[in-house]
């Protein structure tokens, strides 16, 4: 079992907004930011005392990272798309590091869950917070519930479900 890190803070990162959950005392708080406030919350929890812990959804660690099966144009755009997510990442890893956190490379999960290509659904996620003793969370996009499940795992969560 891992040793319980008092912050934890789980990223999916993308282009336009990175979903970031953060986990402490019992609390977890999961929004969408863009990039230069994800710097800033970076920066802001580092100077907080106590252990942080800072996971980063790594896509590039995948030996392919661009499985959508698309043609053409498209297929061009969507993988200039997951180029530019994955430094988006790179960056938040390195900004992370610089500010001297903890940072955790985390290859992307299976997709196991019941919604549209294997991911977590907004029911599941809940599912899991209610389970563990935490509040649900009211909406969510994929990114944020991505990084909530990111967070969920490093805080040693039960994920086993049946909804």
């Amino acid at each position: 079992m891992k040793k319980q890190k008092k912050i934890i803070v789980g990223i999916d990162p993308d282009t336009e907004k990175s979903g970031i959950c953060t986990y402490h005392n019992g609390e977890l708080l999961a929004e969408a930011l863009p990039f230069p406030q994800i710097i800033e919350k970076l920066y802001m929890l580092s100077t907080l005392p106590g252990d942080v812990l800072v996971v980063v959804e790594a896509g590039w660690l995948n030996a392919k990272s661009n499985f959508h099966g698309k043609p053409g144009r498209r297929a061009e755009r969507i993988a200039k798309n997951v180029g530019s997510n994955h430094q988006t990442g790179r960056h938040i890893v390195e900004m992370a590091k610089y500010f001297g956190l903890e940072v955790i490379e985390q290859k992307p999960f299976n997709k196991c869950w019941k919604g549209p290509g294997g991911k977590i659904t907004h029911e599941e996620l809940n599912y899991i917070l209610k389970n563990n003793g935490v509040e649900q969370l009211k909406s969510t996009n994929q990114d944020v519930r991505d990084a909530a499940l990111i967070t969920a795992i490093h805080a040693n969560f039960k994920i086993k479900i049946k909804i």
